[in-house]
């Protein structure tokens, strides 16, 4: 199948209270999601019942991660440049669930993207830079200001994950250049260090200033340790906490099994944690 955005919806869902008419770009909150058809073939996915899904965009490239504004507007960070774009701004502007506008913008590939206080902070894998929003979008004389860079470019897990709290903490990914951190990286056999000196630099999650411009390493403070890398960070307002998505080290599933050989093989686990 090829890469898209699905929109997922539960197809029984429904807005309580008077709706609104669909404006020239209609928010979030706006739009009447009664009227937004799912695909035929639900964008090639297999439902449960009751759920439907569409292809809300389509031939972007490589996506990595996502952020919507209070506007409707859709941003995707790529891993890779298309027609030399590292950014798609997407809109949707009558409201039937599927993006009719696209523009595509900064020069970096990247993974992170996230909106706060009318910004979207986006991220290389060697910084962490931010666009000014207007109405929602990002216009094309719009300048990226920097708020972390001069990072140290990785082998591995180099991908800055990022998230905002709103009282204007940047939390950001730092991944360990390493699989395990083995005396000798990848190879079957070799010991793991303990305690492990990757951990001092990576590894982790480093808290940095979202309101800040032109900050470095050394400006941001270690949050958490001994997370492997993570590929994912949003912070729960409801909770008031920040989660993270941890990708486990590789090979456990043939370099160690012969130490779980009492364990059902269905049981055994693919991946885990540092």
């Amino acid at each position: 199948m090829k890469a898209a955005l699905l929109l997922l919806t539960a197809v029984t869902v429904a807005f309580t209270g008077p709706k609104k008419p669909i404006k020239s770009r209609p928010s979030i909150a706006s739009v009447d999601r009664n009227a937004i058809a799912p695909d035929p073939d639900n964008g090639g996915l297999k439902l449960a019942s009751g759920f439907g899904a569409l292809v809300f965009a389509d031939n972007l490239g490589k996506a990595r991660h996502i952020a919507v504004d209070n506007e409707g507007t859709v941003f995707v960070k790529l891993e890779k440049l298309n027609d030399g774009k590292g950014i798609a701004e997407l809109t949707d502007s009558n409201g039937d669930g599927r993006a009719d506008q696209t523009l595509m913008f900064g020069n970096n590939t990247g993974t992170g993207a996230a909106i706060y206080n009318n910004y979207l902070y986006a991220s290389s894998d060697t910084s962490v830079y931010r666009y000014k929003l207007t109405n929602g979008k990002v216009l094309e004389t719009t300048p990226a200001e920097p708020i972390v860079s001069g990072l140290t470019l990785q082998r591995q897990h180099a991908s800055k994950s990022l998230a905002i709290s709103p009282d204007g903490k940047l939390f950001v990914n730092f991944g360990a250049p390493s699989n395990a951190c083995q005396e000798k990286d990848r190879q079957k056999g070799s010991k793991g260090m303990d305690p492990c000196p990757i951990l001092e630099e990576y590894g982790g999650i480093w808290q940095f200033d979202a309101n800040k411009l032109n900050q470095h390493k050394a400006d941001g403070k270690r949050y958490a340790t001994g997370i492997r890398n993570a590929v994912a960070l949003d912070w729960n307002t409801a909770t008031n906490t920040l989660y993270a998505l941890q990708h486990g080290r590789d090979n456990l599933n043939n370099w160690v099994v012969y130490l779980l050989t009492s364990i059902a093989p269905n049981s055994l686990p693919k991946k885990c944690s540092w």
